[in-house]
């Protein structure tokens, strides 16, 4: 049973992000200023956590559900409910992926270096991948409110530039440093 609750979060956590993270690309990756309905956005993310839910629930019959059922279901939603064009429904499904990607392979590295453990261990002990899923979540999170903070600045998009220092700088080489020497 505590699975099942686990999972169900797990789903609109990972439902939610998606649709912040799709919804901000977007607004910066569109040429005109583009506003969705909240009706748009809670159709999307319905859908999303229903196929997320599918997906948990199919994942030892079909282990490759996010790429062949997932993606272009997004992509589908992206063109008809959200009406964008095919390029940047394109466009967001990649930058989604290599997002994931990133986010995931640093959660993974960190949780394997703090705890001095090995692949293994990592995806068949729960405690290991839940820790990694949050530092996930925490990372893919945290890129999405740089995006939808670039999103709503996105006139002042050059100002950002000039607005980074050295100690800004300073900060994200020394995260980074941690992430790694961990």
């Amino acid at each position: 049973m505590e699975f099942l609750i686990v999972r169900s979060l797990s789903s609109i956590l990972e439902a939610g992000l998606w649709t912040y993270f799709i919804i901000s690309i977007a607004k910066i990756i569109s040429k005109e200023d583009i506003h969705f309905s909240k009706k748009q956005i809670a159709i999307f993310f319905i859908l999303l956590v229903a196929l997320f839910e599918v997906g948990c629930l199919t994942r030892g019959i079909f282990t490759f559900f996010n790429l062949m059922v997932i993606y272009p279901t997004v992509f589908l939603l992206s063109v008809f409910l959200l009406k964008l064009n095919i390029i940047q429904s394109i466009s967001i499904i990649v930058t989604n992926i290599i997002t994931l990607i990133i986010t995931e392979l640093i959660s993974a590295f960190t949780t394997m270096s703090i705890f001095r453990i090995d692949s293994n261990n990592l995806l068949g002990d729960w405690i290991f991948t839940t820790i990694a899923l949050v530092i996930q979540y925490a990372l893919f999170f945290a890129i999405v409110k740089i995006v939808n903070m670039i999103s709503k600045n996105k006139t002042n998009f050059k100002d950002l530039f000039e607005s980074i220092n050295t100690k800004t700088i300073i900060t994200v080489l020394s995260i980074l440093a941690l992430c790694i020497c961990c």
